[in-house]
């Protein structure tokens, strides 16, 4: 795990582990945030990348850590992105709902790749229309 100026980057053995652990990380700050004052709302973006990884004594980096920033810059606070290479190896193997956001343009990245959510309802948080933007949080590398 590497920590980067708001956010934590954590590399999986398996893309079903890094999204498993998304959904408990945003399930548990769903909870906590129905009861918490304005003030004290804790949101945080995922995002998911399947790929390879250079690892240092300090540092994590390449284009599945690029890929995975730009991913997390999408989501909605409270939620995951993924990419299609995730949802392709997921999809088959865990019971969640997956919203298809098409291919959007993201920073840095030469070709649009196709990205998903997962649903909002089953991180314990409301559905919001998808705009991106904001606060950082999170982003999570398998």
């Amino acid at each position: 795990m590497a920590q980067v100026p708001n956010a934590f980057l954590v590399v999986f053995d398996s893309a079903a582990q890094a999204v498993m652990c998304a959904v408990t990380l945003q399930r548990g700050l769903h909870a906590h945030n129905r009861g918490a004052e304005s003030a004290d709302l804790i949101l945080v973006r995922v995002g998911i990348h399947l790929g390879d990884v250079v690892l240092t004594q300090t540092d994590v980096f390449g284009d599945t850590v690029n890929l995975a920033a730009r991913l997390e810059s999408v989501a909605e606070p409270g939620g995951v992105c993924l990419s299609a290479e995730v949802h392709q190896v997921v999809s088959r193997k865990l019971d969640l709902p997956f919203v298809a956001l098409g291919r959007l343009p993201l920073k840095n990245i030469a070709h649009p790749p196709e990205v998903f959510a997962i649903a909002r309802a089953s991180l314990g948080g409301e559905e919001v229309e998808h705009g991106g933007g904001g606060a950082s949080g999170p982003s999570a590398v398998s």
